[in-house]
């Protein structure tokens, strides 16, 4: 390469009847720029990368922070305990949960003196990856969700944007001379498109659900939550840390992303505030799940062991969010005054938006051995679909539980692909892909059909019944409510 780029030199320089000499003083001198060059390009490609997560001022504390016992002291939980979880699956996730809103924002509750809705009752969203974009823009911005998310985010063709950007000499520029990289350039995309430079601390936690955005650690293999209990273990500030970031390492696919870093504080704080530092309360009853996702966390006070932390998908290590549902509140519970506000409550309501697909496949169809590729997606479909139906087993099992021991009822509506009739509806929206770009018409189906799932859900009617709402008539999903597709035509 040095020798083609001398030649190239040589001829310009001919052209311009330098002398012999003089030549070889040229060639001296573009040796010597062309390795300076090359030395700096190489000392560019392997820059250190900086963590953008912030410690703690030496003179504060967390005490305020993110931490979901505060706003649980804060909020009155009322009668009715209301819990969603959004699961990945990129902008699917995201339009079948935005739906989900949707129906929960038109379904008023019985009341003399205000006009509360099933939204207004919402006291965590639990999210990972696709789901995450809309549990964290809804914590942000409230119902203005409902004016522009769609024009903001469903509608929009990020992953185009996202590689157009990648291909520019700017970008190339940037990563070329610093640690700038795919999963930055998102993070600055979604920072600036979506939203908006907000950080954590700007959630108005006093108007909002608890918004618990999810990640896993890749190092550990375990989930990790962005809360302040989290955060205290070492010793960073979530209030300041940007929105884009969380929802980014909460979606960000392993090799397609390289992982969203933290940098380690711990040691430089007063540790004992977060609730994960207890132990059980019972140290002849541990659950083992809880108790080995708390050791996991508990690795972070060893910060010569783990000065850094590197986030991917959330959906790795629990792809529905329940998971840490169920974790949180085992948490918090262990506060005398959160655990006497959620006695009040007379029912438990989970609802699950899981936008899990089951696409066809033409591997049967063929006597010839799957590719890699296509054996690499069967098998991490499996697995993540078998984990997905132990996860809520072992939820409904746990609410039952719950149920039994506290004299409440529980409800848990999930609301899933399979819940259509119609077998062409079934293969039109299993059929719709993972990624962050969807037609339009795709994407007002997913709303729709959220709506209508959650509508016609036999655990939801009950609910409704047990809360005195007044009976409507169930929509039925209509090829006139939805942008008319071949696939989803009975044949």
């Amino acid at each position: 390469m040095l020798d083609s780029v001398l030649k190239i030199i040589s001829s310009l320089v001919k052209s311009y009847q330098i002398g012999a000499s003089d030549m070889r003083r040229v060639e001296k001198i573009c040796k010597k720029v062309i390795v300076a060059g090359v030395s700096l390009l190489l000392a560019a490609c392997s820059s250190v990368y900086k963590p953008q997560n912030k410690p703690f001022p030496t003179d504060s504390s967390s005490e305020t922070g993110y931490h979901l016992d505060t706003y649980s002291q804060q909020h009155s939980f009322g009668d009715t305990l209301l819990i969603l979880s959004f699961s990945g699956g990129g902008t699917r996730a995201a339009a079948l949960s935005y739906g989900v809103l949707k129906e929960l924002r038109e379904t008023y509750l019985p009341s003399k003196m205000t006009r509360r809705r099933l939204l207004d009752e919402i006291d965590m969203i639990s999210s990972v990856s696709g789901g995450s974009f809309t549990a964290a823009y809804y914590g942000l911005y409230g119902e203005d969700i409902f004016e522009d998310y769609e024009k903001v985010f469903l509608k929009q063709s990020i992953q185009s944007a996202l590689i157009r950007q990648l291909l520019t000499p700017t970008y190339w520029w940037r990563s070329l001379f610093t640690a700038f990289d795919r999963t930055e350039m998102a993070i600055e995309y979604y920072d600036t498109f979506i939203f908006r430079g907000a950080t954590f601390g700007d959630i108005p936690v006093e108007r909002r659900p608890y918004i618990l955005i999810n990640a896993t650690d890749l190092s550990a293999g375990n989930r990790f939550s962005f809360t302040q209990d989290v955060f205290d273990l070492f010793c960073s500030d979530l209030g300041k840390l940007p929105i884009a970031r969380a929802v980014t390492a909460s979606s960000a696919v392993p090799v397609a992303f390289p992982p969203v870093v933290m940098e380690n504080f711990s040691g430089d704080c007063d540790q004992s505030r977060s609730l994960i530092n207890k132990g059980p309360d019972d140290k002849n009853f541990v659950d083992r799940r809880l108790e080995e996702q708390r050791q996991s966390y508990l690795g972070y006070l060893n910060r010569e062991h783990r000065p850094y932390i590197h986030l991917v998908d959330g959906g790795i290590s629990d792809n529905l969010g329940l998971r840490a549902v169920r974790e949180s509140f085992g948490y918090i519970t262990r506060n005398d005054d959160v655990r006497r506000e959620l006695s009040k409550a007379e029912r438990v309501v989970i609802i699950l938006v899981n936008a899990e697909v089951r696409p066809s496949t033409p591997m049967d169809l063929s006597p010839n051995k799957p590719g890699i590729v296509e054996t690499v997606d069967a098998v991490s479909n499996a697995q993540i679909r078998n984990y997905n139906l132990e996860t809520r087993l072992l939820l409904s099992q746990y609410g039952q539980k719950f149920s039994e021991n506290e004299g409440k009822k529980f409800y848990f509506i999930d609301v899933n692909f399979e819940s259509f009739k119609k077998d062409s509806f079934k293969r039109f929206f299993n059929n719709l892909p993972t990624s962050l770009e969807l037609k339009s018409s795709e994407v007002n189906s997913l709303i729709e059909g959220g709506r209508t799932l959650l509508r016609n859900a036999p655990e939801f009617q009950a609910l409704l019944e047990d809360l005195k709402v007044a009976p409507s008539p169930k929509r039925q999903l209509l090829e006139s409510s939805i942008p008319a597709s071949e696939a989803m035509v009975e044949e």
